[in-house]
């Protein structure tokens, strides 16, 4: 962020000296060096900027990388603790079935006697 401000800054007195420069100023801040020494700067301005971007679409394409393997192993755990669950539920059911089955043969023979 500090580096961005500097640039922006940098550029900003850059812009200013040559509008002035072209309007017609008869000194320039950098000695005289014209607009040869302004490009160059601006150049290198312009390089870091670029380098700083792909830095940033690296990073960027990076954390969406990780994002998206973040997001796969959350679906298989959650697809993981469904199928556990769903199990758990079959199982219970089928327990629950198998007594009421006993409970019903047992009131049938306590009714017969």
């Amino acid at each position: 962020r500090a580096d961005r401000d500097s640039w922006r800054k940098r550029e900003t007195e850059l812009e200013a000296s040559a509008a002035w420069h072209s309007a017609g100023g008869d000194g320039d801040s950098w000695g005289g060096g014209g607009g040869e020494e302004k490009i160059r700067e601006l150049e290198r301005l312009l390089q870091r900027a670029l380098l700083e971007g792909a830095e940033l679409t690296r990073a960027r394409e990076e954390s969406d990388q990780r994002f998206h393997r973040l997001r796969e192993v959350a679906r298989a755990k959650l697809r993981r603790e469904r199928r556990r669950f769903e199990n758990a539920m079959d199982g219970a059911e089928e327990r629950v079935q198998r007594a009421e089955d006993r409970l019903a043969e047992y009131l049938e023979v306590s009714c017969k006697g």
